[in-house]
């Protein structure tokens, strides 16, 4: 549980990150047009975007598979092969391609409903016994009077 917080207040941080650069690019783009600029400064402001959003997508991709990983191992769900890794050229970042990472999250969630559905069998039973001892709570406090 505190996994998942963690992971999701990462996640939220880095596309956070991510639409200030968006903004802060579309802003430059939209100075330079008023400003005039010539096309190198264009190019210049265009590839340091790109670089910096394939940077944010490589983090992102390798956050989430890491996150896929540590519920799997938690869950015992079999990981797909070491050759399903993919490394990025640019920054070194490890992670699963998207189909790999549906279908481990489909195993996961396989995995999840098989043991909700193991527990939720109980749920009629202590739902019964719940009421049974309210009756009798009530009917001894009744005779006690």
């Amino acid at each position: 549980m505190f996994d998942q917080f963690l992971y999701s207040r990462r996640l939220a941080r880095l596309q956070a990150q991510r639409r200030r650069l968006s903004k802060a690019h579309d802003r430059e783009m939209k100075d330079g047009r008023r400003l005039k600029k010539d096309s190198e400064f264009f190019e210049v402001a265009n590839q340091d975007w790109w670089l910096n959003d394939s940077m944010f997508d490589a983090e992102i991709s390798e956050l989430q598979t890491r996150y896929l990983v540590d519920l799997a191992q938690q869950l015992q769900v079999p990981l797909p092969p070491s050759e399903s890794w993919v490394t990025d050229s640019h920054f070194g970042n490890r992670y699963y391609p998207t189909e790999v990472s549906a279908n481990l999250r489909s195993a996961i969630r396989a995995e999840q409903k098989e043991r909700w559905e193991s527990r939720a069998r109980y749920i009629p039973v202590l739902t019964a016994l719940t009421g049974a001892l309210g009756a009798v709570i009530g009917v001894l406090s009744f005779v006690a009077r």
